[in-house]
């Protein structure tokens, strides 16, 4: 499902309400409040008139990295958001409704409403309002079973009730217990998704690997500028024979007896010497813009890749919809194909990054793979041959559920989520799948930053 509609459906099936609190150390600001989802797309990935580019939050034909999913080339689109980050956020925004009501409180999806602190007592003094949803039933069981039915409209397996009841049943009293079950349920597979869940009683393993000791270290960076590159004003021939090419590129860019066109001028390129002898020019002209790309070329620290596109072969205005098996002027199409580079669908939902970490971890190489730019089908490998890669947020690593309200309340969120047999959910899974692995890469992760010694000298 998608981020947004779960945390609408939290809020409904359990009654959620704007609420002054009645105990307050101050007056409140105003005594009225809409409901506040501050920034919401940037904590879950999902939001109302908040979407990335003109192509939504997700594509249609997008398979998920990992899971059944993958293996099965199943389009997963809401898949596209489910990384560690959002992963992350969502959970704690979640556990805070439940506990604090809708407020800042430990990464909520709100605002400081300005008084009072973060308890969880059953009283929301820090909040514009809460769920006020009490289950009917005799006994935890009972219940339980009773807020499964609103969250997850009766799909809860019998493990997963089970489970919760017994985690929460040291809980000092019927409310904390309410709290507990309602946090526990919205981590499952059930909630997440339409799909019955089977477990297979065996744990789940998520194959995260460590650090690399042995071999050197190495590193591919892959800039993808997503927009319009007039790529020919970057990089322009500029002294070839015996074929003139830099007359050909001016005379196609149109400079006549009239006009200029839009190729550049000699004086205006940044000259720098061919090393491919293999085609007629000696030299290049870097646009008179990018300095910076000189210098690296120049420094041997940067390579250009010219005359490379998407095209199966040669052809001509007229042929090309017939012979090209891609959408040479889609740029959505274009943008997916540049970084799949498997125009006959050899490897589907896979891109070329994910491929090469795919032979290097079957050579034994330590490899992983890292993303600042949500899911991208780039790092996706072949299932099971290679690393799944790391989603990272430009604001850095958040903590997950800081302030849990039983102590050992990540092993059973593991537990909930563990290993299901061949005929469960594929859905379902996949969202175990993923926060499972999500929750071992934050470990991963946040020990890796806490060793580190940063020295500012």
């Amino acid at each position: 499902q998608e981020p947004m509609l779960k945390v609408v459906h939290l809020m409904r099936s359990m009654d959620y309400q704007t609420s002054i609190p009645t105990i307050l150390d101050g007056a409140p600001m105003q005594t009225t409040y809409n409901v506040r989802l501050w920034k919401i797309d940037e904590k879950i990935g999902h939001g109302p008139y908040e979407f990335p580019t003109v192509f939504s939050y997700f594509l249609p034909e997008y398979v998920a990295d990992s899971g059944p999913t993958q293996k099965a080339n199943l389009a997963s689109p809401e898949s596209m958001v489910v990384t560690m980050p959002n992963i992350v956020n969502l959970l704690n925004g979640m556990f805070s409704i439940i506990k604090y009501g809708l407020s800042d409180c430990y990464s909520g999806f709100s605002t400081y409403p300005g008084y009072s602190g973060c308890y969880d007592d059953g009283l929301y003094r820090r909040s514009y309002g809460h769920l006020f949803y009490e289950p009917t039933g005799v006994g935890d069981y009972e219940k339980a079973t009773n807020l499964a039915l609103l969250l997850t409209a009766g799909r809860l397996s019998t493990e997963n009730l089970n489970i919760i009841v017994e985690s929460c049943s040291s809980e000092p009293d019927e409310q904390s217990k309410n709290r507990c079950m309602q946090q526990l349920i919205v981590t499952t597979g059930e909630f997440h998704t339409n799909n019955f869940v089977t477990q297979s009683g065996e744990d789940r393993e998520t194959g995260i690997g460590g650090g690399n000791t042995t071999e050197p270290y190495k590193a591919i960076v892959y800039f993808y500028l997503g927009g319009g590159l007039d790529s020919y004003n970057m990089l322009a021939p500029h002294t070839c024979a015996p074929i003139d090419v830099y007359a050909r590129y001016r005379s196609i860019r149109g400079r006549s007896a009239i006009a200029e066109g839009v190729g550049l001028p000699l004086d205006r390129l940044l000259k720098i010497q061919a090393n491919n002898p293999d085609q007629p020019c000696t030299s290049f002209g870097i646009h008179e813009n990018l300095p910076a790309l000189k210098q690296l070329y120049d420094n041997g620290q940067l390579n250009f890749i010219a005359n490379a596109g998407l095209m199966a072969k040669p052809v001509t205005v007229d042929n090309y919809r017939g012979e090209t098996p891609v959408q040479l002027f889609a740029h959505n199409a274009m943008t997916l194909e540049a970084k799949r580079e498997d125009l006959t669908d050899k490897f589907i939902g896979t891109g070329v990054c994910g491929r090469m970490a795919d032979v290097l971890t079957q050579a034994e190489i330590p490899t992983n793979l890292f993303s600042i730019d949500g899911q991208q089908v780039l790092l996706n490998g072949e299932a099971g041959y290679g690393p799944s890669p790391f989603i990272l947020s430009s604001n850095g690593l958040s903590s997950f559920n800081s302030a849990p309200s039983i102590a050992n309340m990540e092993s059973v969120i593991i537990a909930l989520n563990n290993g299901t047999t061949a005929d469960s959910g594929f859905y379902a899974e996949t969202w175990s799948f993923k926060l499972s692995e999500s929750l071992a890469k934050q470990e991963l992760l946040k020990e890796a930053i806490d060793a580190t010694v940063v020295n500012t000298n």
